[in-house]
């Protein structure tokens, strides 16, 4: 993959496929365009309304109603289902979110969230943070939780909070589906230098319409689960983001890439991955995040 040496620009050079159309999208084109990349935006999977929105609209009237402690929230996608279905914040209940473009994207919709993990942006380290919130406290022993997740998410966070002795009420907000098939632009995907790997649901769509893979594609993956769906269902990727946002990935991507270059300064001294293995610390949200 012929690139420029330019320091400014770490991904110059690259064409770089990004699986998801809409908001999402567009921001993962802007971070690349920012980076000197050229984005090859090719959505593989979006985001629907559940087969049933009955179990949402129930759920959401029993949090206006106070029946749970906490909302949490583990998407964008899940932020704006919710949002469209109405939900509004609830006096003395808490908000959590399992990163910052999941919490812009409740803020924006009048539910500023009170608590998301700090660098592990995953369901696993969203559960830690709020056990740890949980227990941190003096008048909730066991606190109910909602639950608001794509139909195939995993079971990470409630699996933490009900070993702790809480109940959650996971409720299906929204369900991921493939995109119509688009012949020219998967063509163009099959070319691309960088396939950006952002949950299960691309993986098992890249495994199904852009296999096999060539070895000089770089694939990123955007956390380890996401890492382990690509080993199981294509190959192991070639790069772990630390920080599991598409921002993460970029950056991870240019570090990757100056390693090979021997013309490029060291980064062995850089903090960029310093929190990859490291139990998540809690983030307490006092206003929109950064």
């Amino acid at each position: 993959m012929a690139r420029s040496q330019d320091p400014r620009s770490p991904l110059a050079g690259l064409r770089i496929v990004v699986p998801r159309g809409g908001p999402a999208g567009a921001r993962a084109a802007a971070g690349i365009q920012a980076r000197g990349g050229t984005p090859v935006v090719v959505p593989l999977i979006e985001a629907r309304p559940p087969a049933d929105p009955e179990p949402l609209r129930t759920a959401l009237a029993a949090w206006h109603s106070g029946s749970y402690d906490w909302l949490v929230v583990t998407s964008a996608a899940g932020a704006a289902a919710i949002g469209e279905a109405g939900a509004a914040p609830v006096p003395g209940c808490g908000i959590a979110a399992v990163g910052p473009v999941t919490a812009a994207a409740l803020s924006t919709r009048g539910l500023s969230p009170t608590l998301s993990p700090a660098h592990a942006f995953t369901g696993a380290a969203l559960g830690a943070a709020l056990v740890a919130e949980l227990s941190a406290g003096e008048h909730c022993e066991s606190a109910r939780v909602l639950l608001a997740v794509a139909e195939a998410a995993g079971v990470d966070f409630e699996s933490a909070l009900r070993a702790a002795g809480h109940e959650v009420d996971r409720v299906a907000a929204y369900r991921t589906v493939p995109t119509a098939v688009d012949p020219a632009a998967e063509r163009a995907a099959a070319d691309a230098d960088v396939i950006l790997l952002t949950s299960g649901s691309v993986v098992r769509e890249v495994a199904a319409r852009l296999a096999p893979v060539p070895a000089t594609t770089l694939l990123v993956a955007i956390g380890p689960p996401t890492a382990s769906a690509a080993s199981a269902e294509l190959r192991p990727p070639d790069i772990v983001a630390a920080r599991h946002t598409v921002s993460g990935m970029l950056d991870a991507l240019g570090l990757h890439l100056a390693a090979q270059d021997p013309s490029s300064p060291s980064h062995s001294d850089s903090d960029s991955d310093s929190d990859s293995d490291s139990a998540a610390p809690i983030h307490r949200t006092t206003g929109d995040p950064a």
